[in-house]
């Protein structure tokens, strides 16, 4: 076998288990819900809200409790994303595999969806942004 057709064949087998790898990620689901099961939270993977439901109960008392309940079943269902996806990597791929390794790290070390990435260094950008130099008076 030459050598292109051998880092051909790597790349392509990269290519398939990133892809594995994505539709993994697709699939996991997290919620949580309040003490009194009021409010339910589910997230993606990502971190993204992707379901809330709220029981009759909720009707019965103050906003800012149920907007306290909402924000923090979020915030534990988030939490849970990381281990949720490395288990969910790990049943796919593996105990010790590295791509899922290598997946499952970046979620562990990132900010939720949603939160403020922290910001780039001074110099970071190739090129500043200058809305003067966009916008033009017409002529």
């Amino acid at each position: 076998m030459n050598r292109r057709a051998e880092v051909t064949g790597r790349l392509d087998e990269r290519l398939d288990r990133l892809t594995t790898a994505l539709e993994t990620l697709a699939e996991v689901r997290v919620s949580a819900s309040s003490a009194d099961e009021s409010v339910r939270v589910e997230v993606d993977a990502g971190g993204r809200v992707v379901s809330l439901t709220l029981s009759e109960a909720v009707r019965s008392r103050r906003a800012a409790r149920t907007s306290r309940d909402i924000m923090a079943c979020i915030a534990r269902a988030r939490a849970a994303t990381a281990a949720e996806v490395r288990t969910a990597l790990v049943a796919r791929f593996g105990q010790g595999d590295a791509l899922a390794d290598e997946v499952a790290a970046r979620f562990e070390g990132r900010p939720p969806a949603g939160e403020p990435r922290p910001p780039k260094p001074a110099g970071a950008d190739d090129e500043p942004f200058d809305i003067g130099q966009v916008m033009r008076p017409a002529t």
